[in-house]
């Protein structure tokens, strides 16, 4: 005669792997039908040794690390932030050029507002195809409004300038005004 542990794992086998969590459940019903029955397999701690039915449970918060392993547990990142859509940037741009003693001088007007957030902080940007090939710094760290003059190198040729401003609170993201263009 077969134990009710073996007749189980038949079934299972002849089912194959499509069901294998319905095997895992029977198992357990066999478990159950073998102590109604009184037989004992001797394998299973839990019916020969009381303290294996014992629940263990945790109590307080994460401790940084995995139990089971002991590991430190994954950190969980933050979720990214988000870049402020209302955070608003103009730059006002007007370029006086003089000719003295045979040189050139060529002196740009700024006045710029940034708004949207507090204590924004504003940088002045320029690029041309002679002498600022890439966008550069002229003025930085600058007050979200306010007005300026700078005298700009090389000859007279198109300027871009633009404003940029950034959250000290989210550095991660700036935000660029409209490209002013003087020819």
């Amino acid at each position: 005669m077969l134990s009710s542990r073996l007749a189980i794992a038949v079934v299972c086998a002849l089912t194959s792997l499509a069901f294998v969590g319905a095997c895992d459940t029977f198992d357990a019903v066999g478990d159950r039908l073998d102590d109604a029955l009184g037989s004992d397999h001797g394998s299973d701690p839990a019916a020969t040794d009381p303290a294996a039915n014992d629940v263990v449970t945790a109590t307080g918060g994460n401790t940084g690390s995995d139990a089971a392993s002991g590991a430190p547990a994954p950190a969980v990142p933050p979720p990214p932030a988000q870049p402020d859509p209302n955070i608003q940037v103009q730059l006002g741009v007007q370029i006086r050029s003089l000719v003295v003693g045979g040189n050139l001088y060529v002196e740009a007007n700024f006045d710029w507002k940034a708004l949207g957030a507090p204590g924004l902080i504003v940088d002045i940007q320029v690029k041309s195809s002679l002498s600022y090939p890439e966008w550069t710094d002229i003025l930085t760290d600058l007050d979200a409004v306010d007005v300026a003059t700078y005298q700009l190198q090389g000859p007279y040729q198109t300027w871009h300038f633009r404003a940029v401003a950034q959250d000290p609170a989210n550095p991660q993201f700036t935000y660029a005004s409209d490209i002013v263009t003087i020819q």
